[in-house]
């Protein structure tokens, strides 16, 4: 490093110590940002953080206060109710937990006495069921892949595949690496929330189309999904993918985004007669809650058709 850079890291050095040492709103934010990095959490989550905190902060500064020890439930309670009018349901009970989260470590770091939100409950948002892609719409997604270069033809059915055998997250997706992959076991290394590893698994029509991706690829980059300029293709660039991919298709009554493929492997898993306890495991879900919601909507028929073949007694022959 020359003396023109240190002096500039210095400077810049200097500041972030400055600000990280206030104990305004905004320097008790990048302090807890800094801390969650040297955590381990990851990028996506630290910007979760970020996204969802900062326009607190600055709801906040509106009404006259910059410090936390000024903080009282009714800000919360206004700021949450003013985003009702603009976002989802989801959306203000993920800003209500990021910041509960904030004042949480607030109160561990000796910052406030007291968390305004404890004891406060989350809002609560209506049960909504996401419908899943039918075998008819795949079908129809992956014909459509074909249009456009070879390049982007190979890559896009790569994704639409491998989106559908591993219900893997957006994120997840984004951040594969092709050192990751074994193609004989059939499995991909991916780092969920959190920042926790696991493994999913890829069935042999999905490791065809990642071989033939990667013989139009011609790049020495480790990162599996890239763009025709031999970029690594952000999260924005493969729900654009999907939205195309709508828009040529016509899918009408079901929400095509990444996700609803995800909804679409729990379906399809359990129909196949996977228990919901390795599902969890295949979901990386820390919590069987959280698979449970991917389950309210399973065919009405299901109990019923798992009855004929799986009852207890009549297995037995107990009659």
């Amino acid at each position: 490093m020359n003396h023109q850079n240190s002096q500039a890291w210095a400077v810049s050095g200097l500041e972030r110590l400055n600000a990280l040492n206030s104990d305004t709103l905004n320097g008790c934010l990048q302090t807890f940002i800094l801390a969650k990095q040297v955590d381990g959490l990851s990028p996506r989550s630290i910007v979760d953080y970020q996204q969802k905190i900062k326009p607190f902060i600055l709801f906040c500064q509106s009404t006259g206060i910059d410090a936390p020890k000024d903080i009282t439930l009714n800000h919360v309670r206004l700021y949450l109710q003013k985003k009702r009018e603009s976002v989802s349901p989801i959306s203000v009970k993920d800003s209500f937990s990021n910041v509960k989260v904030w004042l949480n470590w607030l109160k561990h770091e000796g910052v406030i006495h007291e968390n305004p939100m404890s004891g406060e409950r989350p809002p609560k948002v209506p049960k909504r069921i996401i419908q899943p892609f039918t075998p008819t719409h795949l079908k129809e997604l992956l014909e459509l892949c074909t249009s456009g270069t070879d390049y982007c033809a190979a890559r896009n059915t790569a994704i639409v595949l491998v989106f559908i055998d591993s219900g893997v997250r957006l994120a997840e997706m984004v951040s594969m690496n092709i050192s990751s992959i074994n193609m004989e076991a059939g499995t991909i290394k991916v780092f969920g929330k959190g920042a926790k590893e696991r493994l999913v698994g890829i069935g042999q029509q999905s490791r065809r189309a990642i071989l033939r991706y990667l013989l139009f690829r011609k790049s020495t980059e480790d990162v599996l999904w890239l763009t025709e300029e031999k970029k690594p293709l952000q999260a924005r660039g493969i729900q654009e993918i999907i939205k195309r991919l709508k828009r040529k298709a016509n899918i009408q009554g079901v929400r095509c985004s990444p996700h609803t493929f995800r909804h679409t492997f729990a379906d399809n898993m359990v129909d196949s007669g996977v228990n919901v306890f390795t599902l969890q495991r295949l979901m990386g879900h820390t919590d069987l809650k959280t698979t449970q919601t991917y389950l309210r909507g399973l065919k009405p028929n299901l109990i019923e058709e798992t009855y004929k073949h799986n009852s207890p007694v009549d297995r037995m022959h107990l009659k």
